[in-house]
């Protein structure tokens, strides 16, 4: 039965890698000019799916875990640079976010447009009621061959919206989609980075007349004047071309023109418009409308109204929580490391589809047992309690992802891409202790008692099959 009532977004997350490339080291590395700014660089156990979890989990952190599980039926992920090519990475995201089995899962990709595609579909899901509620995660890695512009200016993110007809903290006041064949980015299969016309034609002759044209279309339609935007985010590989669409459409570049996070991120693809909403939510106004344009093969156009509601989400971690937390990458070469630019000798753990599966609750959803007898919470699973002996006498224990650390080592002699790996042992709040590396930390900010947070990290990939575990995370 379709529905009647607005609907619009309930909330929202971000999520930035902690590495951080001067665009200077780059450029000293080719003996080039050195632009202003730096990247956001994705350490080595992380991609895009990892990413959209970590925005995923912030976008619906704090609310009631029983009504997502009831409402939530739709997931989609976007990417132009998803794990895999062919398998479902919204079915991996639903699952490590321990979503109800009744989920509509699809994935958006191929496009630069993937984020705003996938949030098109999943209003019209609410609108049909398929679902209460929808989940869009996206994501993106871009590859970008070296000593080109592009390595100076592709950075990674993510951001998730929750969707919804009900409690919105803002209204979808109405969308407009043009689809325009413009050969002016792309990427085969067989092309191992992006490619790009070169010169400013696609700047000139396709990205600002199809979001000038998208974007007007949509003012035009609902009837509101260039002067009523609060904030217009563009889609945009440079400052430059957004600051002309903008003026083409009449609006003000310095005021009324969203921050795409170009200087201290870099282009994010497809969830760079994602991401600039995310930055938007967190400073908007009851009453503001914000103007979202994505650019790739057309554009999609989407209004929304800000409602009172958004004071209830300013506690999001979002865009200024992952700006103020930053490691800077000290070399190219480790950059080049982690984006597989040079030859090495991967340690590649064994792996098996059946293993995969069979662990699916304890590896990706963070299940435990609790001892019916006892009381004790162990992790990994197993048939016998470590405490009292009971055997096969359980039930499911769902570990909380924060917890604090009891204990760790540096191993200097295991292989890593950033060593040393730090093994540690944390203490879960509410119960459980499990056995995980420390990510995005050296051995300087370990000590008993930090706070942490778990989080879903890239283990290996043996057998060409990416495997997900838990990682430490220090907390702050």
């Amino acid at each position: 039965m379709l529905r009647e009532q607005p609907v619009g977004i309930v909330s929202f997350g971000a999520y930035l890698p902690r590495y951080r490339l001067a665009r200077e080291i780059i450029a000293r590395e080719w003996q080039q000019p050195a632009p202003k700014g730096e990247k956001a660089v994705a350490s080595f156990d992380e991609d895009t799916l990892t990413m959209a979890f970590e925005a995923a989990s912030n976008c619906i952190d704090g609310l009631d875990p029983e009504r997502l599980r009831a409402d939530l039926r739709v997931v989609h992920f976007a990417s132009t640079t998803p794990p895999y090519h062919e398998k479902t990475s919204a079915g991996l995201l639903a699952t490590a976010l321990d979503l109800h089995r009744e989920c509509r899962t699809g994935d958006s990709a191929n496009t630069l447009r993937a984020g705003t595609t996938a949030i098109l579909s999943a209003f019209d899901a609410i609108k049909a009621g398929t679902s209460g509620r929808a989940l869009v995660a996206a994501a993106d890695m871009r590859p970008a061959e070296p000593r080109t512009g592009n390595e100076m200016s592709f950075g990674d993110g993510a951001a998730a919206v929750l969707l919804g007809a009900d409690d919105l903290i803002a209204i979808l006041e109405g969308q407009v989609s043009i689809n325009d064949e413009f050969l002016g980015t792309w990427r085969r299969a067989t092309d191992p980075y992006v490619q790009q016309f070169p010169g400013g034609f696609e700047t000139k002759f396709g990205y600002q007349r199809v979001l000038t044209e998208s974007v007007s279309t949509l003012l035009e339609r609902l009837d509101v004047k260039p002067v009523d935007v609060a904030r217009l985010i563009l889609y945009t590989p440079s400052a430059r071309a957004a600051q002309g669409v903008a003026k083409k459409l009449e609006m003000d570049p310095k005021s009324q023109l969203a921050d795409a996070l170009l200087g201290p991120v870099g282009d994010t693809g497809c969830a760079q418009v994602l991401l600039a909403l995310a930055g938007a939510l967190e400073t908007a106004g009851p009453g503001d409308r914000i103007v979202v344009a994505s650019y790739g093969d057309g554009s999609d156009a989407l209004l929304f109204r800000v409602t009172e509601a958004i004071e209830s989400r300013r506690d999001r971690r979002g865009v200024s929580y992952y700006l103020s937390r930053k490691r800077a990458m000290p070399s190219y070469g480790m950059y080049a490391l982690f984006r597989d630019l040079v030859r090495t000798t991967p340690s590649e753990g064994a792996s098996s589809p059946v293993v995969l599966w069979r662990e699916i609750k304890q590896d990706l959803q963070l299940y435990g047992k609790k001892c019916r007898r006892c009381g004790m919470i162990q992790f990994p699973r197993q048939r016998v309690c470590v405490d009292c002996g009971t055997k096969d006498d359980f039930d499911d224990a769902k570990l909380a992802r924060r917890g604090t650390v009891h204990t760790f080592t540096s191993d200097y002699l295991f292989p890593s891409l950033d060593p040393p790996t730090i093994e540690t042992i944390v203490n879960v709040d509410g119960g459980g202790r499990v056995l995980v590396q420390m990510a995005d930390a050296g051995p300087a900010d370990v000590r008993i008692g930090l706070e942490v947070d778990l989080v879903l990290r890239k283990l290996h990939e043996g057998g060409g099959i990416k495997n997900y575990f838990w990682k430490a995370r220090p907390r702050d």
